[in-house]
C-alpha cells in the first residue's frame, strides 16, 4: 500500500481540502528575542540543508519554512479550522 491507497478526508464525508502537520518547534514564554532569533536561524539552515531536502523527499512533508509572526499566524488558523471540523463531526 502506499499514500494513493489512503481515502482522503473528502471522501470519508469530513470537509478537509487540505491538512498541513508542522514539524515545529517552541520555545518557552519569555525567551529573549536574541535566543528565539538564534533558535530561528539554526531551524532556518535546517530547512536549507541537503539531509532535510533528502527526509522531504521520502516523506509526505512540505519544506515550507515558517518562523516568527507567519507561523503564530498559520498555528492560530490552523487551530481555528481544526475547531471548526471537530465541534461540526462531534455535532453531527
Amino acid at each position: 500500500m502506499g499514500w494513493a491507497d489512503i481515502p482522503l478526508c473528502k471522501e470519508q464525508g469530513i470537509p478537509v481540502e487540505e491538512y498541513k502537520m508542522p514539524r515545529d518547534t517552541f520555545l518557552p514564554p519569555g525567551v529573549p528575542d536574541a535566543a528565539a532569533a538564534y533558535y530561528a536561524q539554526v531551524m532556518k539552515k535546517v530547512s536549507e540543508s541537503p539531509e532535510w531536502a533528502e527526509y522531504i523527499a521520502k516523506t509526505s512533508q512540505t519544506s515550507h519554512y515558517m518562523a516568527g509572526a507567519e507561523f503564530r499566524a498559520f498555528i492560530k488558523a490552523d487551530q481555528e479550522r481544526a475547531h471548526k471540523i471537530f465541534a461540526k463531526k462531534v455535532g453531527s
